[in-house]
């Protein structure tokens, strides 16, 4: 990383900066079997390789059982660099009761993946008991449901560049209002290649009866203008660029007296979504530069055998695409706030107010060319366009909204002690949340289901929702020792014991995060896994670990009726459970920490320090096992927590 920077002082009203940076990371990923040459041979699977760089173990999956995925991973190995060239600018100039500032930010964007993309080059195989009952049995006998692996060399490069320029204006109408208006224009040009390799499935959709066939339409093409209408860049990536992201801002503050001030704010803030589009893209793969070959079995008798499972497969072999909509538009935020300030007795001051935020057009991935429901031996044929795999595509469509009450309280040090508080009570929604978080939602969400429906059938509380968070974090000096409220005339040889202590800590409280009840098996036959029927009321017993959700399934429960149904084998229709309908254990956490300060002379400190993680060893548990059709670990259970008192001792000399 290196940084420039000039500033220069025009007058005592008028100031210009500039600015340059540059920043370049790698990242690099490997199995630990990498290099080790005849390594996959040992599992007996023709499957040639691309070379040394890919040796590891194939990724085994299981359905309907609980078994820990075996193999070295999709991903390894894996080197991507990126370099950022920013530039900036800025010009302040002061006039009267104004403080006006404008400029801009450029970066330069590019990414790199030498040599051949990752994903799935030693093959994926899932197991699901089809033929035997029991998915590992299948495995015993090498008849997998699904076959999945990638070949071709892939696209090695990512070009874009992030444009940003503003103005704002801070006005001070009068001794008592302070108005802050500002306005940003954002543009970030669409990610191309440079060798003008992307490409995109036609059409996205999960309809039938279009009276179009599906096909692979790449960059420039006659068919990126004539059925995609792009253009230009546009054309390049395969996706049309966003030229309309208009971002003002406008903030309040008024003063009602010396002590209270009341403050209000709105701004529209747009998301950067090029790092992802570009780990998307080239990590994985578009055909005809790289393709994921995919193999579904009849579930009438096997049709794969994983010794020879692509070539010699008697199922057809399918193409899988990952694309970028073509229609995909950088999401955006609008966030808003009316806040109150009051200064109160003993230095405390005092915040409340609403805040609030919408989310529109945010990302998400989708999949695409999915089957309706129907019989699970012909899924292949159910596709809208039978010919091709799944289409996963970066889509934006994703809405959400978050309303909170906020709460704030803060003592500055004074007489030994300062403390701060803060209580949120808070509610948050949307269609999908953020990537790895585990609850996706939308169309990617292993228990999503409805992939037609993401409006309707993904819309409930947001994975990170909390209803309830109390925070408080403290720092108290003891008034033992000289100079101080107690035994200010202490010796100083105990002084050197009884004196210099300090205690600190953090108190956190919360309610829990919420989650969705799944299947862990497909019953409908879409090729997602489904939720169940929700037949009733949820009883939940917090108290009980081993039986969190009461349910029948569950015999430490007791109980004799369940509030889930399985979704019935062989149906056509989507379990009712919605997402994200119940809430998991909460959590309270006291940390703390003892500190003790010995000085010598005025040049030398030594600390002392001993801090302890979850003073009281609570037990704050994990979310229950939400797989309604499961046996072990048995659904509503909870079979695990966050981490057990914790303790650590330093020593620090200062000088």
């Amino acid at each position: 990383m290196a940084a420039l920077s000039h500033t220069r002082i025009w007058s005592p009203r008028l100031l210009s900066e500039l600015r340059f940076s540059y920043t370049r990371s790698e990242f690099v990923q490997r199995s630990p079997n990498t290099g080790k040459v005849g390594y996959y041979d040992q599992f007996g699977i023709k499957n040639p390789l691309a070379g040394p760089q890919f040796e590891g173990a194939p990724t085994l999956s299981f359905t309907g059982i609980t078994v820990t995925s075996f193999g070295d991973g999709d991903f390894n190995t894996q080197r991507d660099i990126s370099n950022e060239f920013a530039y900036g600018g800025s010009l302040t100039w002061t006039r009267g009761d104004h403080a006006m500032k404008g400029g801009f930010t450029l970066t330069r964007y590019q990414q790199n993946t030498p040599g051949p993309v990752t994903g799935m080059r030693r093959g994926s195989f899932n197991f699901r008991g089809d033929f035997t009952g029991n998915a590992f049995a299948d495995l015993l006998l090498g008849f997998p449901y699904t076959a999945s692996r990638v070949v071709g060399k892939g696209v090695e490069t990512g070009r874009s560049f992030w444009h940003g320029y503003y103005f704002n204006d801070d006005w001070k109408v009068s001794r008592k209002l302070t108005v802050n208006l500002g306005v940003r224009y954002e543009y970030v040009s669409p990610l191309l290649d440079v060798l003008n390799r992307r490409s995109t499935f036609y059409p996205l959709t999960n309809d039938y009866g279009t009276a179009q066939r599906g096909q692979v339409i790449v960059a420039k093409s006659a068919e990126a203008a004539s059925l995609l209408h792009l253009d230009g860049i546009g054309a390049r990536a395969m996706y049309a660029p966003d030229r309309n992201n208009w971002a003002p801002r406008i903030g309040l503050a008024y003063s009602l007296n010396p002590k209270t001030v009341l403050r209000a704010g709105y701004g529209i803030f747009f998301t950067n979504s090029q790092n992802f589009v570009n780990n998307f893209v080239i990590n994985r793969r578009q055909p005809p530069f790289a393709e994921t070959q995919q193999i579904t079995s009849s579930t009438a008798r096997p049709e794969i055998n994983i010794a020879d499972p692509f070539i010699s497969a008697a199922a057809p072999l399918v193409i899988g695409t990952q694309n970028i909509n073509p229609q995909f538009r950088e999401g955006y935020t609008q966030q808003w706030n009316l806040m109150a300030q009051r200064e109160l007795p003993s230095g405390v001051s005092l915040e409340a107010g609403y805040v609030a935020s919408k989310g529109t057009k945010l990302s998400e991935l989708v999949f695409y060319n999915i089957p309706l429901p129907g019989p699970t031996a012909t899924i292949q044929a159910r596709r809208p366009f039978p010919a091709w795999g799944t289409a996963l595509s970066l889509d934006s469509y994703v809405l959400s909204s978050y309303n909170s009450l906020q709460v704030k309280a803060q003592k500055r040090f004074a007489r030994s002690l300062s403390f701060l508080g803060a209580y949120t009570w808070a509610k948050s929604i949307d269609l999908s949340s953020e990537r790895g978080a585990g609850d996706r939602g939308g169309g990617f969400d292993t228990g999503s289901g409805n992939v037609r429906d993401t409006h309707g059938y993904s819309r409930g509380l947001s994975g990170f929702d909390v209803r309830q968070r109390l925070v408080m974090s403290y720092v108290y000096e003891l008034p033992f020792g000289r100079g101080r409220a107690l035994l200010r005339d202490l010796h100083p040889a105990l002084d050197k014991i009884l004196g210099g202590w300090e205690l600190s800590g953090i108190t956190q409280f919360q309610g829990g995060f919420p989650f969705s009840v799944l299947m862990s098996d497909d019953r409908n036959g879409d090729g997602i896994a489904d939720r169940p029927d929700l037949a009733g009321k949820v009883s939940m017993n917090s108290r009980n670990p081993s039986c969190y959700i009461v349910d029948s399934r569950n015999p430490v429960c007791g109980a004799t009726s369940s509030a889930f149904v399985d979704l019935p084998a062989g149906s056509t229709r989507f379990g009712s459970a919605g997402r994200n309908i119940l809430i998991g254990p909460g959590l309270s956490l006291w940390d703390l920490g003892a500190a003790k300060n010995t000085h010598f002379g005025e040049r030398f400190n030594l600390q002392f320090r001993a801090e302890f993680f979850n003073l009281f060893n609570h037990a704050n548990f994990n979310q229950p096992a939400r797989s309604a059709n499961v046996t072990a670990p048995r659904f509503g259970s909870i079979t695990s927590a966050q981490r057990p008192r914790e303790m650590q001792f330093g020593l620090k000399l200062e000088f």
